[in-house]
């Protein structure tokens, strides 16, 4: 089910959405009328809270109402409709483009890459998000995979300037090919910027190596009453017997103290209660 807020003028009439305007978080009429803004509903003609998917399309493009419908909420909830939302993704879709456009992006067909042309962090990264992503696509976790390819983006673009030649290209080919899921024009687009002469599904769906999948060390993040003090690093899957030991070794962080509870979750946090 789709939604949207609702609208009426002073007198109780319906209105539009398309016939609001919103400044400094303030809903007027076009001509500056007051409004009174309801709670979000589904659509329905008789409520006027309808949006004509063909005017996003025509501003912004299919590709961005598409990955904005499928991140915003998972399938068995109501998805509520923002026009903030939408153009919050177009923003990020032309971020990217821009990005790989303006670096002399070159596609790489992924299967082709070695191990010993790519950073060891940068390759488990790679192939934990494509592990990820695809066992969310098979569970139609739609919000939750592209929430892991922005995620993984995010990151790219953090560590940009670290990346070798090999290195961005690969990287960016491998979100390329997993996006085009949510958004094909967009990705061919930039495939084809990059040489790929034919199309992007002639490109085989990646394949995990899980020996990246696994990790010697992750950093772990220490609270106390649920505020972060200390990152400390441990052995990846150690247990939290384990942890207290290189806790006890590395931190003077326990001491005089009495701990009533501690909530340990594996490779993410140890939270001691006092």
């Amino acid at each position: 089910m789709v939604c949207h807020e609702t609208f009426k003028d002073l007198a109780g009439e319906w209105l539009e959405p398309n016939k609001i305007v919103k400044n400094n978080n303030k809903y007027t009429t076009r001509n500056g009328k007051p409004v009174v803004v309801g709670r979000s509903e589904k659509m329905s003609k008789s409520k006027k809270n309808v949006i004509n998917p063909s005017n996003i399309i025509e501003e912004y493009g299919a590709d961005t109402a598409r990955l904005f419908m499928m991140s915003d909420s998972p399938p068995e909830k109501d998805l509520q409709w923002s026009a903030d939302g939408i153009k919050s993704i177009w923003k990020y879709l032309n971020k990217i483009f821009f990005l790989i456009k303006n670096k002399n992006f070159k596609f790489l067909d992924i299967k082709l890459a070695l191990d010993k042309d790519i950073n060891k962090e940068l390759f488990r990264s790679i192939h934990s998000v494509i592990y990820n992503f695809t066992e969310d696509i098979k569970s139609y976790r739609f919000n939750s995979a592209v929430a892991k390819l922005r995620e993984y983006s995010n990151d790219l673009i953090k560590k940009d300037s670290q990346f070798t030649e090999i290195e961005f290209n690969y990287s960016w080919s491998t979100y390329i090919r997993l996006m085009y899921l949510f958004t094909p024009h967009f990705s061919e687009e930039i495939a084809s910027i990059g040489g790929l002469s034919g199309s992007l599904t002639k490109i085989l769906w990646p394949k995990v190596d899980e020996k990246y999948l696994s990790k010697d060390n992750v950093k772990l993040v220490i609270q106390i009453n649920g505020k972060k003090k200390q990152l400390i690093e441990v052995g990846f899957d150690s247990e939290k017997e384990k942890v207290l030991q290189v806790i006890k070794a590395k931190s003077d962080i326990l001491q005089n103290i009495e701990i009533k509870k501690t909530i340990f979750v594996k490779n993410k946090i140890i939270n001691f209660v006092i």
